[in-house]
C-alpha cells in the first residue's frame, strides 16, 4: 500500500543513504515495472512467483531488519559493483513546458487535499471497530465515495493484512484503494472513545485519532507522490508525529500546504 509503502520509503531515506533513489508501487503494478532498472526490490508482503530476489521488511524497519538490509546492500555492490552508478534524475528529461505542466498539475492537486482536509470529531461510544470504520465512511461523504459499503469493506480488508497502529501514538493509518473511490482525500476522525489496535511494532496501543486516507484504484503518480508525502510526512519526527495527535484543522492545513511546496520547489529544475 502507498501509505505503509511511503513510512518505509522515509526510514529508508535516513538510514540508507548510500540508496540514491526509490520508487514505490502497488503490487498491482509491478508487472508494469522494468525490474532490470532497479538494483534492490523491498517489500512489506510476500511476493509468490515473483520472478526476482526481493527483501520483505516491514514498514517501520526494525533495528534487525535495518543491519540486514545494510549487509545485502554491501554484498550486493560486491557482487554487482559495475551496475551501481550513479543515475541522474530523468523526471523531467529537460522538457520544460511539460516540467510546467507537470508542476502546475501537481500544485493544483495538492491544493484540492489541503483545502478539503477535515479534522472531525466522531462519536463512536460502544462500537466496535468495524462500526466505527462504518461511521468514518460515512461521515466522507457521496462527492469522495461512490459505494459505502465496498470501501468499509476495503478499509476492513487493509487492517485485518497487518497493523496500522503508528508506535508510541494514538494514531492509526486507516487506507485503501478501491474503484468505489472517486478520488482521493484525506481526513483526520478525533474519536470519543479510543480503540486498542495493535501498532506495527506489534504492541497495542489506545488509538484516538484515525487517519483515513482514500484513493481510486488508478493513481497517477502525482496522486501517488501526494499521498506518499503526507504518510512520510506523519512519521518525520517527534514533533510532526504530536502535529498529527494534536493539531487542529487550520494548522494541519497550514504545515500540510507547506511541505507540499517544498517538495514541489525541490522538483524544479531551474
Amino acid at each position: 500500500g502507498i501509505g505503509t509503502s511511503s513510512l518505509l520509503k522515509q526510514r529508508l531515506k535516513k538510514e540508507l543513504p548510500q540508496v540514491e533513489h526509490f520508487n514505490l508501487a502497488r503490487i498491482q503494478e509491478l508487472n508494469e515495472l522494468e525490474l532490470a532498472e532497479y538494483d534492490i526490490v523491498l517489500s512489506t508482503l510476500r511476493l509468490p512467483g515473483f520472478p526476482r530476489e526481493y527483501q520483505i521488511v516491514s514498514p517501520l524497519l526494525t533495528k534487525e531488519e535495518l543491519m540486514r538490509l545494510k549487509t545485502y546492500i554491501k554484498d550486493y555492490q560486491r557482487k554487482y559493483f559495475a551496475k551501481v552508478a550513479t543515475r541522474k534524475n530523468k523526471q523531467f528529461n529537460g522538457k520544460l513546458p511539460q516540467t510546467l505542466s507537470f508542476i502546475a498539475a501537481t500544485a493544483f492537486f495538492c491544493t484540492e487535499l489541503v483545502n478539503e482536509l477535515q479534522v472531525k470529531k466522531v462519536d463512536n461510544t460502544g462500537l466496535d471497530l468495524q462500526q466505527t470504520i462504518e461511521k468514518l465512511v460515512s461521515e466522507i461523504g457521496n462527492n469522495i465515495i461512490l459505494n459505502e459499503a465496498k470501501v468499509v469493506t476495503a478499509l476492513e480488508k487493509r487492517e485485518r493484512l497487518a497493523p496500522i497502529g503508528l508506535p508510541d501514538s494514538s494514531l492509526a493509518l486507516l487506507h485503501t484503494t478501491s474503484c468505489a473511490i472517486k478520488r482521493c482525500h484525506f481526513a483526520i476522525f478525533e474519536l470519543t472513545e479510543p480503540i486498542t489496535m495493535q501498532a506495527m511494532d506489534q504492541r497495542l496501543i489506545a488509538v484516538k485519532r484515525m487517519l483515513v486516507s482514500l484513493a481510486p484504484e488508478n493513481m497517477s503518480q502525482i496522486e501517488q507522490d501526494a499521498l506518499g508525502t503526507i504518510s512520510s510526512m506523519i512519521i518525520m519526527n517527534d514533533d510532526a508525529l504530536t502535529l498529527f495527535e494534536q493539531g487542529d484543522q487550520k494548522t494541519l492545513q497550514s504545515e500540510l500546504a507547506k511541505r507540499f511546496l517544498k517538495e514541489i520547489k525541490s522538483g524544479i529544475p531551474i
